[in-house]
């Protein structure tokens, strides 16, 4: 974890409350869409490491993000493991709570870069909000 600030406590409510959400959004999306996503690893960090904000990430707007496309030709073998990254502190501060508003931010985000990623159009995308 990257935050000089971090708090082992809060990061830990922020990790569960957060992969609560990512598996409840995940649950209730189509089959055909989890199926697709399931190549995609999600993974939890404070803010962008110092590799990412060298490469343009901003370290304390950006949500969410995901390191690797997807590739449609079955020949090409990718670098490496698609990642979704949700910047968990960064998603905190911006809704200023670590309560309700946070996973309702959590499951946007998620939902926002799984679209991207699938480059689904945004009804697609909104099936697993309700």
């Amino acid at each position: 974890m990257s935050s000089p600030h971090h708090d082992a406590r809060l990061w830990s409510r922020l990790t569960r409350a957060a992969q609560q959400e990512a598996a409840a959004v995940l649950a209730a999306l189509p089959r055909d869409i989890r199926d697709r996503l399931a190549k995609l690893r999600i993974t939890y960090e404070p803010k962008p490491n110092a590799a990412l904000v060298a490469s343009g990430i901003d370290a304390d707007r950006t949500l969410g993000l995901v390191t690797a496309v997807p590739s449609e030709d079955a020949n090409e073998a990718p670098l490496r493991q698609p990642k979704l990254i949700l910047f968990l502190e960064n998603i905190s501060e911006y809704v200023r709570s670590d309560g309700p508003e946070f996973r309702t931010q959590v499951r946007r985000t998620l939902l926002d870069e799984a679209h991207r990623w699938l480059g689904l159009d945004e009804d697609g995308a909104d099936q697993g909000e309700s």
